[in-house]
């Protein structure tokens, strides 16, 4: 009789250590065998400063969870989702290099994914607007020199300014968000054209001093 009260309290005990712990660590279920969300794409290339939209097709039972989307380098690559329970994302790239983006419901392990490659972005041409300023002597004004990509986006690029006579305008260059400015002086009657230059591509703006 003793040996089964004693069998028992054991066995109390041992139920009551099981659910304490299942309590501590919380409750998941079984780790799925196979990727518990499907990404589509699951590898992309892009130039930095573009986005593209993911989709998360589960393979699990939602119920009341939704998908997780994370970023293994953020400073590459955003993900952002989109409406509950968040099938899709928005994937944003900053800068080159590489990251991958996992989708998951229960756990990491068991993520879906999409290798993002970033590529960076060369300059095509670039345009100083306006290409032709007039003004007095020892006054001042801007022109902007514009840095395009291949399919028109501009960029944010440092631009290199030079008068090629100084002795009639000079200039110095200034940064205002993605444009760069060349602050240009009227030194001395006459004309002259101020360049700018960015990775081996050029533009000239006449400047015609009074």
């Amino acid at each position: 009789m003793f040996n089964v009260r004693l069998n028992k309290e054991l066995l109390y005990v041992s139920v009551a250590i099981g659910l304490s712990l299942v309590a501590c660590q919380g409750f998941k279920p079984n780790s799925p065998t196979r990727e518990e969300v499907t990404v589509t794409p699951q590898s992309l290339t892009l130039y930095e400063g573009r986005g593209h939209l993911l989709h998360g097709e589960p393979n699990v039972n939602l119920g009341s969870a939704w998908i997780i989307w994370n970023s293994s380098n953020y400073s590459v690559a955003y993900v952002t989702p989109v409406t509950y329970p968040y099938y899709f994302a928005l994937v944003q790239v900053w800068s080159p290099g590489t990251a991958r983006i996992t989708a998951y419901v229960y756990f990491d392990v068991s993520a879906g994914h999409c290798d993002v490659t970033v590529l960076p972005v060369t300059a095509w041409r670039i345009d100083i607007q306006p290409d032709t300023v007039t003004l007095a002597v020892d006054s001042l004004t801007f022109i902007a020199g514009l840095v395009y990509d291949s399919v028109g986006v501009i960029l944010e690029r440092s631009v290199l300014w030079h008068s090629a006579d100084s002795s009639i305008a000079s200039v110095s260059g200034q940064v205002e968000g993605h444009i760069a400015k060349g602050l240009v002086w009227g030194r001395g009657p006459g004309r002259t054209y101020i360049i700018a230059s960015t990775e081996g591509l050029s533009d000239s703006s006449l400047v015609v001093v009074k």
